[in-house]
């Protein structure tokens, strides 16, 4: 790998650079440079790094332009003044010895798997002990939530979930937070499409008085009007802030295309007449209606035996309803596809979303189609090499996962320029085609596959966050040693089963696309 470095940097201060690949180069800095300034935060960063860098709020204006008088000439003149061997610095990282790097990464070990039990009082409990550090990570999850939500009250999971920290029935928000801070310990809310709970992180000998708090904030919050108008305030400005980003303008309409009256067409934040609408008496009776035994997982892991955890929790959580009463969840998404819509925006970019309704969280063909997502994420990836580095005609491209219990979906999306759209959503359309017929090559199968168990290996060595997915996993049906046996998943899996998956999901017939493209320019009177 160095070798070639230095080769390629060789060749680079003789030959220079082809006009091809400054035209690329351009384009590409230029479209990035402009997809900066699409939202307010965009522009406000560049005023300020203007002003502190170049003494003018407005450098970027000056610097588009000076892009336009770079030469062969100037790259050849800096690629040899500076590449050069005496301003060279090398690091490297290496395993300490071959047996060391080949032990990182054999597999787990049944004893260091979670256990799973269930509680005299009937709560599902996962832990792991590791008393490598003294410290207790603790999850407590429930599911559902968003499905339960409707045009009315959308956003209301994410409110639930975040006004959990904002007092209880015997702490303010402020003595809450001053008892955590001074304990060096942290609890912090999450939510989703699938789940919502809190997470918290103390030393070994304050989990008796975290799993407490936990268990006070999670089934007794006193959802004040005075936090609540904070929030709602907090939840609003989110609102507004995500409608700047026009790639999440596209994929809101391409939610409610593809999945019409099922509340997976919402945004888990809601909207702002929801939110706004949203009163104390509404958080009280969604939230009594989740907390229920029965739709609950709590995990346990670090430096604390099995026992002291399942103590703790029958202690904390032993009085939360079993049952929940009066929920009612949506039916399973039906579809009407395919289906293309073409939006406009007031932005200057153009977003092209192509997506497919894909497989139930708990389906085991999601690992396949994780394998396809590394395929076709990232710069490496042969949609991005077609689309931004052969031809310059988009400053991002790739694929992602969208995870939901009554279905999933599959999501390709580009950001280019609106003449180059056509072009651009023709490359997308040929590469779902591919790797659904064809397949992966055996070198971008490799390369994902080892990117996934690698990324997989290193994640297990964050006991909160793996606490945490084997809450989600449980609670999810896939298992409380789910993620734990990733590297064993991947391993088994093969070119023809990513394919087949592929072929499953991406079909012409199910698919949903969205362009969000500029609004024509009008003249004034």
């Amino acid at each position: 790998a160095l070798s070639a470095i230095d080769e390629e940097i060789c060749a680079l201060m003789e030959d220079g650079f082809t006009e091809a690949e400054l035209e690329k180069a351009r384009k590409q800095v230029f479209t990035a440079a402009l997809g900066t300034l699409q939202t307010s935060k965009g522009q406000a960063n560049s005023y300020a790094s203007g002003e502190f860098y170049a003494a003018d709020p407005c450098f970027s204006t000056a610097y588009l332009k000076i892009l336009d008088s770079v030469s062969l000439d100037d790259l050849l003149r800096i690629t040899r003044k500076y590449l050069v061997p005496e301003n060279k610095t090398t690091t490297l990282i290496v395993p300490q010895s071959e047996s060391k790097a080949a032990s990182a990464a054999t597999e787990i070990k049944p004893a260091d798997l979670p256990s799973r039990r269930v509680t005299p009082s009937g709560i599902t409990l996962i832990t792991r002990e590791d008393r490598r550090l003294p410290f207790v990570y603790i999850c407590a999850a429930l599911k559902d939530g968003f499905l339960a939500e409707t045009e009315k009250n959308c956003g209301i999971t994410r409110l639930v979930s975040d006004m959990l920290l904002r007092g209880t029935a015997s702490l303010t928000s402020e003595q809450l937070a001053e008892e955590i801070e001074s304990r060096a310990g942290s609890i912090s809310p999450f939510s989703g499409l699938n789940s919502f709970g809190l997470r918290a992180r103390c030393l070994s000998s304050d989990a008796p008085r975290f799993m407490e708090l936990l268990a006070d904030c999670l089934s007794r919050p006193s959802f004040t009007e005075e936090e609540l108008d904070k929030q709602r305030k907090l939840q609003l400005a989110s609102i507004q802030q995500e409608r700047e980003r026009p790639i999440a303008l596209a994929q809101e309409r391409l939610r409610e295309i593809m999945f019409p009256s099922h509340p997976y067409r919402f945004s888990p934040l809601g909207t702002s007449d929801s939110v706004s609408a949203i009163n104390r008496g509404l958080l009280e009776e969604f939230h009594g209606k989740l907390l229920a035994k029965n739709r609950m997982a709590v995990s346990v892991f670090g430096d604390i035996s099995a026992e002291e955890a399942e103590a703790l929790v029958e202690d904390a959580f032993g009085s939360i309803p079993s049952v929940a009463d009066g929920l009612t969840l949506a039916d399973p998404p039906q579809f009407s596809l395919p289906a293309r819509e073409v939006v406009e925006s007031p932005r200057e970019q153009t977003i092209i979303l192509i997506g497919c309704p894909s497989f139930e969280v708990n389906d085991p063909r999601n690992d396949a189609m994780l394998v396809l997502d590394e395929a076709m994420s990232g710069l490496s990836s042969t949609m991005a090499a077609e689309v931004r580095e052969k031809r310059g005609l988009a400053y991002f491209v790739g694929s992602y996962q969208q995870l939901g219990s009554q279905s999933g979906a599959f999501v390709m999306y580009a950001g280019t320029r609106a003449d180059a759209r056509d072009e651009v959503e023709d490359i997308m359309i040929a590469e779902a085609e591919r790797v659904t017929t064809s397949g992966l090559t055996d070198e971008e199968f490799t390369r994902s596959v080892t990117q996934l168990i690698s990324s997989s290996d290193m994640s297990l060595q964050n006991s909160g966050d793996m606490g945490m997915k084997s809450a989600l996993d449980e609670l999810l049906g896939r298992g409380h040693d789910h993620s734990f046996k990733a590297r064993e998943r991947f391993s088994h899996l093969s070119i023809e089963s990513v394919r087949d998956a592929a072929a499953a999901v991406l079909v012409k017939e199910r698919m949903a696309s969205t362009i969000l493209v500029p609004q024509p320019e009008t003249k004034g009177d």
